[in-house]
Protein backbone atom coordinates (compact mmCIF):
# COMPACT_ATOMS: atom_id res chain seq x y z
CA UNK A 1 0.00 0.00 0.00
CA UNK A 2 1.64 3.02 -1.17
CA UNK A 3 5.25 1.71 -0.74
CA UNK A 4 4.39 0.60 2.97
CA UNK A 5 4.71 -2.82 4.60
CA UNK A 6 2.16 -3.35 7.33
CA UNK A 7 1.90 -6.22 9.60
CA UNK A 8 -2.05 -7.66 10.49
CA UNK A 9 -2.61 -9.12 13.18
CA UNK A 10 -6.46 -10.78 13.79
CA UNK A 11 -8.01 -12.09 17.14
CA UNK A 12 -10.98 -13.68 17.27
CA UNK A 13 -13.67 -12.67 19.95
CA UNK A 14 -14.93 -15.99 21.53
CA UNK A 15 -18.60 -15.83 23.13
CA UNK A 16 -19.60 -18.10 26.42
CA UNK A 17 -20.12 -20.77 24.29
CA UNK A 18 -16.99 -20.80 22.85
CA UNK A 19 -18.34 -19.64 19.43
CA UNK A 20 -15.92 -16.99 17.50
CA UNK A 21 -18.81 -13.90 16.69
CA UNK A 22 -16.27 -11.63 15.90
CA UNK A 23 -12.39 -10.62 15.03
CA UNK A 24 -10.44 -7.64 16.29
CA UNK A 25 -7.91 -6.67 13.36
CA UNK A 26 -4.52 -4.51 14.61
CA UNK A 27 -2.91 -2.88 11.84
CA UNK A 28 0.96 -1.86 12.08
CA UNK A 29 3.30 -0.03 9.97
CA UNK A 30 6.68 -1.77 10.04
CA UNK A 31 8.07 -0.14 7.01
CA UNK A 32 10.80 1.35 8.46
CA UNK A 33 12.07 -2.02 10.43
CA UNK A 34 11.96 -3.55 6.94
CA UNK A 35 13.77 -1.30 5.31
CA UNK A 36 16.22 -1.68 8.14
CA UNK A 37 16.53 -4.91 7.79
CA UNK A 38 16.83 -4.77 3.95
CA UNK A 39 19.56 -1.63 4.33
CA UNK A 40 21.54 -4.23 7.08
CA UNK A 41 21.33 -7.34 4.56
CA UNK A 42 22.62 -5.33 1.83
CA UNK A 43 25.31 -3.84 3.81
CA UNK A 44 26.31 -8.00 4.71
CA UNK A 45 26.11 -8.39 1.50
CA UNK A 46 28.68 -6.13 0.14
CA UNK A 47 30.72 -6.68 3.05
CA UNK A 48 30.67 -10.51 2.15
CA UNK A 49 31.75 -9.96 -1.32
CA UNK A 50 34.33 -7.41 -0.23
CA UNK A 51 36.37 -10.17 2.16
CA UNK A 52 35.67 -13.68 0.42
CA UNK A 53 37.66 -12.04 -2.75
CA UNK A 54 39.79 -9.91 -0.64
CA UNK A 55 43.17 -10.45 -1.11
CA UNK A 56 43.85 -10.20 2.51
CA UNK A 57 42.88 -13.19 4.71
CA UNK A 58 39.83 -12.21 6.43
CA UNK A 59 37.75 -13.72 9.58
CA UNK A 60 34.39 -12.75 11.18
CA UNK A 61 33.78 -12.88 14.52
CA UNK A 62 31.07 -13.76 17.11
CA UNK A 63 30.60 -12.14 20.39
CA UNK A 64 32.22 -14.46 22.65
CA UNK A 65 35.47 -14.10 20.21
CA UNK A 66 34.23 -17.35 18.38
CA UNK A 67 35.24 -17.53 14.47
CA UNK A 68 31.82 -17.90 12.36
CA UNK A 69 33.90 -17.30 9.04
CA UNK A 70 37.15 -16.96 7.21
CA UNK A 71 38.24 -16.27 3.62
CA UNK A 72 39.94 -18.41 1.65
CA UNK A 73 43.02 -16.31 2.05
CA UNK A 74 43.21 -16.75 5.86
CA UNK A 75 42.92 -20.36 5.24
CA UNK A 76 45.43 -20.65 2.73
CA UNK A 77 47.56 -18.64 4.69
CA UNK A 78 47.28 -20.18 8.12
CA UNK A 79 47.45 -23.55 6.45
CA UNK A 80 44.04 -24.73 8.23
CA UNK A 81 40.40 -26.25 6.56
CA UNK A 82 37.44 -24.38 7.06
CA UNK A 83 36.37 -27.08 9.86
CA UNK A 84 39.22 -27.08 11.67
CA UNK A 85 38.19 -23.56 12.69
CA UNK A 86 34.80 -22.68 12.44
CA UNK A 87 33.36 -22.46 16.19
CA UNK A 88 36.85 -22.07 17.77
CA UNK A 89 37.99 -19.26 19.60
CA UNK A 90 40.20 -17.30 18.24
CA UNK A 91 42.80 -17.30 21.21
CA UNK A 92 43.39 -20.88 20.23
CA UNK A 93 45.43 -19.20 17.35
CA UNK A 94 47.26 -17.16 18.52
CA UNK A 95 50.78 -17.31 20.87
CA UNK A 96 50.68 -17.86 24.52
CA UNK A 97 51.83 -14.32 24.65
CA UNK A 98 49.01 -12.63 22.59
CA UNK A 99 46.38 -15.07 24.09
CA UNK A 100 45.67 -12.81 27.24
CA UNK A 101 46.08 -9.47 25.19
CA UNK A 102 43.46 -10.60 22.72
CA UNK A 103 41.29 -11.35 25.83
CA UNK A 104 41.72 -8.42 26.90
CA UNK A 105 41.84 -6.45 23.78
CA UNK A 106 38.62 -8.32 22.48
CA UNK A 107 35.78 -6.26 24.69
CA UNK A 108 37.16 -2.94 24.09
CA UNK A 109 37.33 -3.55 20.57
CA UNK A 110 33.32 -4.17 20.93
CA UNK A 111 33.03 -1.26 22.22
CA UNK A 112 34.84 0.84 20.19
CA UNK A 113 33.71 -0.48 16.82
CA UNK A 114 36.69 -0.80 15.41
CA UNK A 115 40.57 -1.84 15.46
CA UNK A 116 43.77 -0.56 13.86
CA UNK A 117 47.09 -2.46 13.65
CA UNK A 118 46.39 -4.53 16.32
CA UNK A 119 49.88 -6.75 16.47
CA UNK A 120 49.53 -10.24 16.93
CA UNK A 121 51.24 -13.52 16.70
CA UNK A 122 49.24 -16.03 15.02
CA UNK A 123 50.01 -20.28 14.73
CA UNK A 124 49.87 -21.82 11.05
CA UNK A 125 49.01 -25.32 11.40
CA UNK A 126 52.45 -26.29 10.45
CA UNK A 127 53.31 -24.91 13.95
CA UNK A 128 54.60 -21.90 12.77
CA UNK A 129 54.48 -18.35 13.88
CA UNK A 130 53.57 -15.22 11.67
CA UNK A 131 53.24 -11.93 12.77
CA UNK A 132 50.71 -9.94 11.91
CA UNK A 133 48.72 -6.48 12.06
CA UNK A 134 44.84 -6.64 12.25
CA UNK A 135 42.55 -3.96 11.18
CA UNK A 136 38.68 -4.73 11.30
CA UNK A 137 34.86 -3.12 12.40
CA UNK A 138 32.18 -4.29 14.55
CA UNK A 139 28.81 -4.74 12.37
CA UNK A 140 25.44 -4.20 14.60
CA UNK A 141 21.96 -5.20 14.59
CA UNK A 142 19.59 -2.25 13.70
CA UNK A 143 18.82 -1.81 17.61
CA UNK A 144 22.53 -1.15 18.37
CA UNK A 145 23.51 -4.85 19.89
CA UNK A 146 26.63 -6.29 18.38
CA UNK A 147 26.26 -8.86 15.88
CA UNK A 148 30.08 -9.95 14.76
CA UNK A 149 33.40 -8.54 13.76
CA UNK A 150 35.02 -8.11 10.35
CA UNK A 151 38.61 -8.10 10.76
CA UNK A 152 41.31 -8.28 8.04
CA UNK A 153 45.28 -8.95 8.52
CA UNK A 154 48.53 -7.95 6.90
CA UNK A 155 51.64 -10.29 7.60
CA UNK A 156 54.29 -8.56 8.47
CA UNK A 157 56.48 -11.22 9.69
CA UNK A 158 59.47 -10.49 7.07
CA UNK A 159 59.19 -6.81 7.96
CA UNK A 160 59.72 -7.21 11.25
CA UNK A 161 62.46 -9.94 10.56
CA UNK A 162 64.34 -7.28 8.54
CA UNK A 163 63.80 -4.41 11.31
CA UNK A 164 65.10 -7.01 14.26
CA UNK A 165 68.54 -7.70 11.87
CA UNK A 166 68.94 -4.22 11.43
CA UNK A 167 68.56 -3.60 15.09
CA UNK A 168 70.85 -6.07 15.90
CA UNK A 169 73.20 -5.29 13.33
CA UNK A 170 73.12 -1.46 14.23
CA UNK A 171 73.90 -2.75 18.14
CA UNK A 172 77.33 -5.02 17.02
CA UNK A 173 78.19 -1.89 14.98
CA UNK A 174 77.73 0.16 17.84
CA UNK A 175 79.58 -2.07 20.69
CA UNK A 176 82.15 -2.33 17.46
CA UNK A 177 82.81 1.07 17.71
CA UNK A 178 82.54 2.25 21.78
CA UNK A 179 85.09 -0.31 21.82
CA UNK A 180 87.90 -0.02 19.22
CA UNK A 181 90.90 1.34 20.65
CA UNK A 182 91.56 3.79 17.32
CA UNK A 183 89.49 6.81 17.95
CA UNK A 184 87.17 8.76 14.64
CA UNK A 185 84.40 10.63 14.58
CA UNK A 186 81.78 11.06 11.88
CA UNK A 187 81.39 14.46 10.54
CA UNK A 188 78.79 16.05 9.06
CA UNK A 189 78.96 17.77 5.50
CA UNK A 190 78.49 21.80 7.10
CA UNK A 191 81.75 20.58 9.22
CA UNK A 192 80.07 19.87 12.65
CA UNK A 193 80.69 17.00 14.66
CA UNK A 194 78.20 14.35 14.44
CA UNK A 195 79.71 11.29 16.25
CA UNK A 196 83.08 10.98 18.34
CA UNK A 197 83.74 7.57 19.44
CA UNK A 198 85.11 6.87 22.86
CA UNK A 199 88.61 6.02 22.22
CA UNK A 200 88.70 9.75 20.24
CA UNK A 201 87.38 11.44 23.35
CA UNK A 202 89.48 9.89 25.39
CA UNK A 203 92.41 11.09 23.65
CA UNK A 204 92.11 14.60 22.59
CA UNK A 205 91.55 14.96 27.16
Amino acid sequence: MNGKWLEVTADPIIDEKGIAISCVHVIADITERVRAREALQDSEERFRTLFEFNPNPYHSLDADGHIIEVNNTWLDTLGYTSDEVIGQWFGNFVTDRYKEIFRGRFPIYKERGAIHDAEFEVICRNGECRTVLFNGRVSKYPDGQFRQTHCMFADITDRKKTEMALIESEERFRALVENASEGFAIINADGTIRYESPALLHKCE
